[in-house]
């Protein structure tokens, strides 16, 4: 046995062939780690979406009524106080904390809404918060499924 051992660690193509196995080894766990971390990833990234999605269908509806009472009162009523864009804000910013689920278009009309709901001369704005308003009512019409 001993003479196995001392010819194993004194010949040169054994001592190559371990080295390489050492080397690809090595290769092999970095690999490993790094793939190990990109699947971490896009698990971590579809748990986050459920997530989101949960949140949004848990409230969607009670933003939905939300809405449509503020777009009545706007319409209707021609009331458009700092509490009514208070609680506008609220619920958009709300539905914008949940990015997995905000496709393009619905940037653009959080984005113009808030710019309406900023403006000074609230007056002229109503209309046009008042149509931003109703897309963000059928977007929360429609219960969220993708996943």
């Amino acid at each position: 046995m001993d003479e196995l051992i001392n010819k194993f660690g004194s010949d040169e193509y054994y001592m190559g062939v371990a080295g390489l196995c050492s080397v690809v080894g090595l290769a092999l766990s970095i690999y490993l780690i790094i793939l190990t971390a990109q699947v971490n990833k896009k698990i971590d990234k579809k748990l986050k979406q459920y997530t989101d999605i949960e949140n949004f269908n848990a409230n969607r509806e009670k933003f939905r009524t939300d809405l449509e009472t503020y777009q009545l009162l706007i319409n209707k009523d021609n009331i458009l106080n700092e509490e009514i864009v208070y609680k506008i804000s609220n619920i958009i910013t709300e539905f914008e904390n949940h990015p997995s689920l905000l496709n393009v278009k619905d940037k653009y009309n959080i984005w113009f809404l808030k710019y309406y709901l900023g403006k000074t001369e609230r007056v002229s704005a109503r209309k046009k918060i008042a149509g931003r308003l109703s897309y963000f009512i059928s977007r929360f019409n429609k219960k969220e499924e993708r996943f």
